[in-house]
């Protein structure tokens, strides 16, 4: 989502690529003037002018490049993040005489990825194992997915309407502020996580059980 503050950001980088043209032909033409007109390849005024204006379009650039590339926001920032709670009920499937809930396919190579395979009402959802938990101890959010700002109240209903079988996803997006503008992120997903929710590990079918 393209949101109104983001011009902010392209107008800014706009301003900075215009002040490097600037200061690049600048500094060419006193250089040129100076060899011309005094005979000389040096001297102090030039220079110091130069460094002035070399530090200014680095002061630009890099505060540019901070806030589009390498800032980011913690997802407890109210000031710079929004969050976005959604709650769905699991609907149990059945393969090879087992009901589950959840389908889990290993993956491979050297760092394997998970695939989470489940069903809500009239919908088949999957996810990886970066993006998503499953829970099934007695502590609805477990130590994977602690860092995510859950509303406990309102998981522990849940929990108890569904009996402990739904998927939790919590959105993190930047709010439409001049700041996130600046560095062209408003309006735009900063984070995003599913908690699945199950009674316990009997309800997980693993279609590819790692072996030793």
């Amino acid at each position: 989502m393209w949101a109104s503050w983001n011009w902010l950001g392209v107008a800014c980088w706009t301003l900075v690529v215009i002040i490097l043209v600037f200061v690049v032909h600048n500094i060419r033409q006193r250089r040129l003037k100076m060899l011309v007109t005094q005979r000389r390849r040096f001297s102090w005024p030039n220079f110091l002018l130069d460094m002035l204006l070399i530090v200014i379009v680095a002061a630009g650039f890099g505060g540019m490049i901070y806030a589009t590339f390498l800032h980011s926001d913690t997802v407890t920032d109210k000031s710079a993040i929004q969050l976005e709670y959604r709650y769905r009920a699991l609907v149990l499937q059945t393969r090879d005489g087992q009901g589950y809930f959840v389908r889990v396919h290993n993956g491979s190579g050297h760092n394997p990825i998970q695939t989470y395979t489940y069903w809500t009402q009239g919908a088949k959802y999957q996810i990886n194992s970066p993006e998503a938990t499953i829970s099934t101890g007695k502590t609805i959010v477990p130590a994977e997915a602690a860092a995510y700002p859950w509303p406990t109240k309102t998981l522990a209903k849940v929990d108890q309407s569904t009996r402990s079988a739904f998927v939790a996803t919590v959105k993190a997006t930047y709010k439409n502020t001049p700041f996130n503008g600046l560095g062209m992120h408003a309006g735009r997903p900063a984070s995003y996580h599913e908690l699945i929710r199950l009674p316990s590990d009997v309800f997980v079918y693993i279609d590819n059980p790692a072996t030793k």
